[in-house]
């Protein structure tokens, strides 16, 4: 998994993949081990089991509880939003129509990633190759066709972006 968002640690500083993989994987499991030792101590400190006078009444469980809950219901709203507030622009927009049959397709997004990718297709029959050349930056990434694109066609156009991916269409020109 570490190696699957090409961070700059493992594709600069790292003289061989595999190590860089096992490195990651090392941290991730200490950082779970880690936290599930503290959460076990909370527990037993909430439940009186380290000292007596640390006990909860319920009304004091019922807060624990709820401020978990909003953390964890937070941190999935910041994920969410993040979702689907990382694209900065779209050229052309989604759902366009009478599109130029040159016309170049060009992202870019908030932030920067290391790892990028953008598929073309028609969208009515995605095995038909659209041929062209892409070009990528740290912050969005294009793509200009070698030939025109067929008339009257809905183009969809996915990105992915480290983790994140978007999915648009756009309709080219009937001629």
């Amino acid at each position: 998994m570490w190696l699957l968002y090409g961070g700059t640690f493992t594709l600069d500083w790292m003289p061989w993949a595999t190590l860089g993989m096992a490195i990651g994987i090392a941290l991730h499991v200490w950082i779970g081990l880690a936290s599930m030792a503290a959460m076990v101590s909370a527990g037993k400190a909430l439940r009186g089991g380290i000292k007596p006078g640390l006990k909860l009444s319920g009304r004091g469980w019922t807060i624990f509880a709820g401020v978990l809950l909003l953390l964890f219901a937070a941190l999935w709203g910041w994920e969410a939003y993040q979702n689907r507030h990382w694209i900065a622009s779209i050229s052309p927009v989604d759902g366009a129509v009478d599109v130029p049959l040159d016309a170049q397709v060009a992202v870019t997004w908030k932030g920067s990633y290391d790892s990028m990718g953008m598929s073309i297709d028609y969208a009515d029959e995605p095995n038909l190759p659209i041929p062209g050349g892409t070009a990528a930056s740290q912050y969005g990434i294009s793509f200009t066709p070698e030939t025109p694109y067929l008339p009257g066609r809905t183009i969809q156009v996915t990105v992915e972006a480290g983790r994140r991916s978007h999915t648009f269409t756009f309709t080219t020109a009937r001629q």
